[in-house]
């Protein structure tokens, strides 16, 4: 990359949620103590968003609510900045965990074509007529933050001048179900880190933020995305890590690519969703980061978990609140019940803040974490040359018999493996898992990289749709409307990495893409960027896709094609290992 730094700037942005309708209202909401959260007649709050006041934009008769809320808040940001989609130095990329899951039904044979994620790309880009198809990201409660990341990359390493992330997910009965199997919702407004936490609260909300390498769009107090990272448990798919160590890696690497000392974190948002064991890891990775002192707040009280838009819509009032020079209370905070003792404000403190971290975890195992930094405060590491990267394995394996389940129980008995977890797994990600074991075999990466060294990048094309039917079905049958827990876990795009990495110990990035059909090499080509410019040494990518009993997997392993990490580089001296340009 050479020794020049392109700088990442956070230019306009705009949400929706039920706090209000613009950064100011939710920013006006939580200094007044205030809270978009109500209670509802299914015994829990939500934070929903009145859709008849919702300020629908001209030419948007027909579309979803979700589609609507994305066009709304990518528009708000084209008219602030005045970048415009046409231009194809420009793109948005759009994150989002279920889309218009809410139009799946058991009983469809054909289901309704907006339930695909990648429907709303199509959507937001025919309506501003964009030269590039918008991007899209579906990593469960990560995927905000994910796409802030890969968007940052895809600037820096000059693919565009300005990208849009714009994050959105809805309420709906799907997703209420979902979590309530998991017995994961509070009664009350939801409380992190607090002793009496005993849940989350579910929320609706959208949010899109420009990125762009000029510095003239991102205003008087121009803030830096100066680090960001994503990791991987590999411990558990529903269930936070006890030891915190996936989120410290994230956390580590984003603070590491800013070049920031860990002492000039003047605050972080945490992921902060109130279930008992999330905060508890949160607490565990701030410690190993050396952070459970810095002042640390959660939003979730004021708008609830919005799921897809989460990491955007909470960057965004990171930014408020440097910009402002408050860092905001966190809702119903009383006194601290993690196991590591954790620095929450309670009420609304002033104070300069020039740098901030942003966390957030979700199902899978995924983390991710990324730095805002005042213009021109974060140095950024020491930038190296390339490394040289290689595709050194590849497997192809198409399914399109009758019984998937005889068939992919007999690929099981090949790999000659006793892991009854296996036969837990839905059926897509059954067939990942025995891709990326055939992909894996006799490569010894666990001898060569140490787990958080080694990444996987998927991509599908209807993401989950044969568990999200099971759910939909599921919960129709059921006397009481009740989920199974053990199906609703696999109803997310991520799922699948989630499962290989727990099988082989990848701790480094997990990223998934949703396209339509193909993707013209985007995933392999982005893959094997992340090996050659450093983030890690070895990536497992490809496409892994399953729908109607068919199946499809195509896996590669990048790996560098020269071995140039000696005992003098940043990783020999107790740094992380990662040392391209952040």
């Amino acid at each position: 990359m050479g020794s020049k730094k392109i700088k990442i700037y956070a230019g306009a942005g705009s949400m929706a949620t039920s706090a209000g309708l613009s950064p100011g209202e939710n920013f006006a909401r939580v200094l007044a103590g205030g809270s978009g959260c109500a209670p509802t007649d299914k015994g829990f709050p939500l934070g929903l968003i009145d859709r008849e006041a919702f300020p629908a934009p001209p030419g948007t008769k027909g579309c979803t609510f979700l589609e609507r809320m994305l066009i709304r808040t990518i528009g708000e940001v084209i008219r602030q900045s005045e970048v415009s989609l046409a231009d194809k130095r420009c793109l948005v990329i759009i994150s989002s965990t279920k889309g218009n899951i809410e139009y799946l039904t058991g009983e469809d044979r054909e289901p309704d074509g907006r339930i695909y994620l990648w429907s709303l790309a199509e959507k937001v880009g025919g309506y501003f007529a964009a030269a590039n198809m918008p991007l899209v990201i579906s990593n469960a409660c990560i995927s905000g933050l994910s796409a802030v990341i890969t968007a940052s990359r895809l600037i820096r390493w000059g693919d565009y001048d300005h990208i849009i992330v714009a994050g959105g997910d809805t309420v709906t009965d799907f997703v209420i179900s979902g979590f309530a199997s998991f017995k994961s919702l509070s009664t009350a407004i939801c409380r992190p880190y607090d002793a009496s936490r005993d849940g989350l609260t579910l929320g609706e909300g959208c949010g899109a933020l420009l990125l762009t390498r000029d510095k003239a769009l991102a205003g008087e107090f121009a803030v830096e995305i100066a680090g960001g990272a994503v990791s991987n448990d590999a411990n558990h798919i529903s269930g936070p890590s006890r030891t915190g160590e996936g989120l410290w890696y994230a956390i580590r690497d984003a603070i590491w690519q800013s070049g920031l000392p860990t002492e000039q974190i003047d605050f972080i948002n945490g992921h902060g969703t109130a279930t008992v064991y999330n905060d508890e890891m949160e607490s565990r990775a701030l410690a190993l980061a050396g952070l459970e002192n810095t002042p640390l707040n959660s939003l979730k009280p004021l708008f609830g978990h919005t799921l897809g838009a989460a990491g955007i819509v909470e960057l965004i009032m990171c930014i408020e609140q440097m910009r402002r020079g408050v860092i905001l209370g966190t809702p119903g905070f009383t006194s601290c019940g993690t196991p590591v003792g954790l620095n929450v404000t309670a009420e609304n403190r002033k104070q300069e803040i020039d740098a901030c971290l942003k966390t957030a975890s979700g199902f899978g195992g995924c983390n991710a974490a990324v730095v805002l930094a005042r213009a021109g405060m974060a140095p950024g590491p020491t930038a190296k040359g390339k490394v040289p990267a290689t595709v050194t394995s590849r497997i192809d394996i198409e399914y399109t018999g009758s019984d998937f389940g005889g068939y992919i129980r007999e690929q099981y008995k090949l790999l000659g493996e006793s892991n009854m977890k296996f036969y837990k797994m839905d059926d897509l990600c059954k067939l990942g898992y025995i891709g990326a074991a055939r992909l894996l075999k006799n490569r010894d990466i666990a001898a060569k990289y140490s787990p958080d060294e080694v990444g996987i990048i998927l991509y599908g094309n209807s993401s989950s749709i044969d568990s999200d039917r099971s759910h939909v079905l599921s919960v129709g049958q059921s006397p009481e409307g009740a989920a199974s827990p053990s199906v609703f876990v696999y109803t997310l795009a991520n799922l699948v990495a989630g499962e290989i990495c727990i099988r082989h110990r990848l701790q480094g990035e997990n990223t998934c893409f949703v396209f339509r059909g193909g993707d013209d090499g985007f995933t392999e080509n982005y893959g094997r960027r992340i090996v050659e410019n450093g983030y890690l040494k070895a990536v497992v990518c490809g496409y892994c896709e399953l729908a109607g009993g068919k199946g499809s997997v195509r896996l590669q392993l990048i790996e560098p094609k020269t071995q140039i990490y000696g005992e003098t580089d940043a990783r020999a001296q107790g740094a992380p290992y990662r040392s391209a340009e952040p």
